[in-house]
Formats: structure tokens, C-alpha cells, sequence
């Protein structure tokens, strides 16, 4: 028998699919015609005070998304099925797939794309609205779902919350677009800077030039291929002479 001659590898990273990663949207130029249509999955940390239109915002992004997220779940503190004390109503008008007051583990997760995985990808969105950073169970849940979910599950993410010094920090480094309307804290737009790669005292800039009113906030969006890295309410391209 002749010996098999192994040829060396060619001299370049070869590309080799992961079979979990089945949504994979880019920024393309018809996606770019609407700013607010992110390719999924995202990572998306909503940061600012009570009363600034966070909420109003992530139902914005969810009907602006093109093709729709066919499946989505929500996870609000004050969620509630008890009757006699029903908690929010605030998502009611966007016909949820699931509302929940706790943040599920792995097993669930895997459970719900269990009957797509011979069929076509399901596109996904989690939302979660003002959770408490608190719970050892609660935060191992928290970083899975940044983690990995999102990631190998395909699940976008959006994440509203009214302080960035009390999110657990691998939300943070996960996180790759962040809306932030004006933080009141003068420390806490200095960490928000260099959490998003600005530079110090640009975040301040932008919001006293172009974005001084309460309901205004600031896109920094690090998709890969963004067509606009930096925008005023999520529509309007910010230039600046150094960001």
C-alpha cells in the first residue's frame, strides 16, 4: 500500500462554521437605510434615568427590525400572575412570547430553540427592564445569557437600566451598542467613556453641543460595519472633530 502523504496546512487561519451560530446579520446598505434596524444578535445596554423614554426606545427598535423578531421575551421586575396583584402592564402592547420576573438559566434557553434546530433560525429578542443586580443565581443567569445565549443561541439583547456603576460588569464588556442618555453623576459619564472607547470629556461634549435636552440620547454602536458609529437618537450621524 502506497503511504499517504500529508500535505501542511496552508499558511492561513481557515474558517471553520460553528453550527450554534445560526443568526448572522450584518450592516449592509439596504439594512443601513434605517440606523435603528441593528443586524442580530446585539448586545444592548439602554442607560439613563427614569422617565427618559428607555422603554418607548426598545419598542421602537423591536418594529424597526427587518425581518421581525419572531419570538420575544421579556423579564420585568414587576411582572406578575397573580390576579389580584397583575404588576406591569407596560409591555402589554407588544404581544410578548413570554414575560417573566426571573432570569432563566441555560436549560431553559436551550429548551426554547430546541424545536428550530432542523428547521430555519428563529430570530430572537430578550429584553429586560430595571433588574436588580442582585442574587447570586440571578447574576450567573445574567452573565450566561450575555455570554453565551447570545451569542451561540442567537438571542438579541436589550437591557435598560438607570445606573451604570450597578450593572454587573460582564453586561458591560459584552455589551457592543450602547444608548446613554445624560448621566446626573459626573463620575459616572467619565467610567460611561471609557467603557464605550470615547474619549474623556467627549461624552459631555456631545451632550452639551447636540444633545441637551432630557429626552436626547447617544448611539455608540461597535457592530462590526456600522454605518454610524456615533448618533444622536439612534437616526442622526454624529461628527465630531475627535471622539
Amino acid at each position: 500500500m502506497p503511504k499517504k502523504v500529508h500535505a501542511p496546512p496552508p499558511q492561513v487561519v481557515i474558517p471553520f462554521d460553528c453550527s450554534d451560530k445560526r443568526i448572522k446579520e450584518k450592516w449592509t446598505p439596504k439594512r443601513a437605510e434605517d440606523l435603528a434596524n441593528f443586524p442580530s444578535p446585539f448586545r444592548m445596554l439602554l442607560l439613563g434615568p427614569p422617565g427618559g423614554g428607555k422603554s418607548t426606545l426598545v419598542k421602537n427598535i423591536v418594529i424597526h427590525q427587518k425581518p421581525h423578531f419572531e419570538e420575544v421575551y421579556i423579564i420585568h421586575e414587576d411582572h406578575s400572575d397573580d390576579p389580584e396583584a397583575p404588576g406591569t402592564s407596560e409591555y402589554d402592547d407588544l404581544d410578548a412570547t413570554m414575560m417573566l420576573n426571573e432570569v432563566p438559566n441555560l436549560k431553559f434557553w436551550n429548551q426554547v430553540c430546541a424545536d428550530d434546530a432542523d428547521g430555519p433560525p428563529v430570530k430572537r429578542l430578550v429584553i429586560l427592564d430595571d433588574l436588580e443586580m442582585k442574587g447570586a443565581e440571578r447574576l450567573k443567569n445574567l452573565q450566561t445569557l450575555f455570554r453565551y445565549v447570545s451569542s451561540h443561541k442567537g438571542f438579541s439583547l436589550c437591557m435598560a437600566h438607570q445606573n451604570f456603576f450597578g450593572l454587573e460588569p460582564v453586561i458591560k464588556k459584552c455589551a457592543n451598542i450602547f444608548v446613554i442618555w445624560r448621566p446626573r453623576d459626573r463620575d459616572e459619564i467619565g467610567r460611561i467613556e471609557k467603557r464605550v472607547g470615547l474619549d474623556k470629556g467627549a461624552l459631555k461634549d456631545i451632550f452639551d453641543e447636540v444633545a441637551p435636552g432630557d429626552l436626547d440620547n447617544i448611539c455608540v454602536d461597535h457592530t462590526r460595519g456600522s454605518p454610524a458609529p456615533l448618533r444622536l437618537n439612534l437616526w442622526t450621524s454624529i461628527e465630531i472633530d475627535d471622539p
